[in-house]
């Protein structure tokens, strides 16, 4: 089967949780970050928040764009370490549901869980056990469906542990050889600080598209987002830096686009920055314009932060014909053309 995107990244449990920002600090957290813990912090936290719970479902970042791409009508499928658990099972029967081929793996540890507060401001602040994610290997990755597919998709959470790390970027390596896009969202600001020197190296060596906020970008770049953009598309090939309300930018060969936000009564920004990712990747597979791919990405992130959680209420494909979205199809070196222009 030929996928347009495959998924690489940490699998978790997702449970969205509302929270008061002095609820945020009494646990110790900073707004507005992903934080790792242990198992025992959150199950404790879990039953702090229990009675605020919003919603439970499958997530994590990577996992997210791909169920937004087969949601936009795109064929997609993700790779990761599950637990050999009624989390895990319930993962992968979530995954097919939502349309996205598994490729998942059994690992050591619990099935991963996420807790995701959300303030009244509708930002999110992470606290994260990655659980049997953390057990990817080198050996787990599928190289023909790598080869099958249009773009590889990996969240940079995959450079957070060395095993991780080598197979994000075998991954990458094997993307190249057999003329895979390659794609990367940076994820987080203390991913990349903490990783940056491998996020620069696999940046510089094997990826196309390049996502990151913009603080992410600041931490690559030391420069402000439009800038950031213009540096960090010399060095690959498509760079796209989301500005929350106040849109993206997107830059390829030297030139700037600017991507309006589309309107949305925000309730809760998590999986806006997946879907956005989503929305991007789609359009690139179907032979949309870089500028009409980033107009669609925009639009799929506002359908998700209207509502609690990281996926949107309404029927993503028919809000695209609604829209005058809806795309055409393309081919495997046609998506390759347009992003390297060769």
């Amino acid at each position: 089967m030929t996928f347009d995107v495959f998924g690489i990244g940490n699998p978790l449990l997702d449970i969205v949780i509302e929270a008061s920002n002095e609820d945020i600090l009494a646990a110790g957290l900073k707004k507005g970050i992903m934080h790792l813990t242990q198992a025992d912090k959150i199950l404790f936290t879990l039953g702090k928040f229990s009675s605020r719970i919003k919603q439970t479902a499958v997530a994590g970042s990577c996992a997210n764009t791909m169920i937004g791409v087969a949601l936009l009508g795109g064929k997609a499928a993700f790779s990761g370490c599950i637990g050999a658990d009624d989390h895990g099972s319930e993962y992968a029967q979530q995954l097919s549901q939502h349309g996205v081929e598994n490729f998942l793996i059994n690992g050591t540890g619990m099935t991963g869980r996420a807790l995701c507060l959300v303030s009244p401001d509708s930002e999110r602040t992470m606290l994260v056990h990655l659980g049997a994610a953390t057990s990817l290997l080198k050996d787990h990755v599928n190289r023909d469906a790598i080869s099958d597919s249009k773009i590889l998709h990996v969240e940079g959470y995959q450079f957070c542990t060395q095993g991780q790390r080598d197979a994000a970027v075998y991954a990458m390596q094997t993307a190249l050889a057999e003329k895979t896009i390659v794609s990367l969202d940076v994820s987080d600001p203390e991913v990349v600080r903490a990783n940056k020197s491998s996020i620069n190296n696999a940046i510089n060596r094997y990826v196309d598209i390049l996502f990151a906020n913009e603080d992410e970008a600041r931490v690559l770049t030391g420069r402000d987002a439009e800038n950031a953009a213009r540096e960090l598309s010399k060095r690959c090939r498509l760079v796209a830096v989301k500005l929350d309300e106040r849109g993206s930018i997107i830059a390829k060969d030297g030139r700037v686009i600017n991507i309006d936000s589309f309107r949305a009564d925000a309730v809760d920004t998590t999986g806006a920055g997946d879907m956005y990712a989503a929305g991007l990747l789609y359009g690139i597979c179907v032979g949309m314009d870089i500028e009409t791919a980033g107009r669609l990405a925009s639009f799929a992130a506002a359908k998700v932060v209207d509502v609690y959680g990281a996926r949107p209420a309404c029927n993503l494909v028919e809000e695209l014909k609604r829209n005058n979205l809806y795309p055409k199809a393309a081919s495997k070196a046609e998506v390759s053309e347009a992003v390297k222009g060769d």
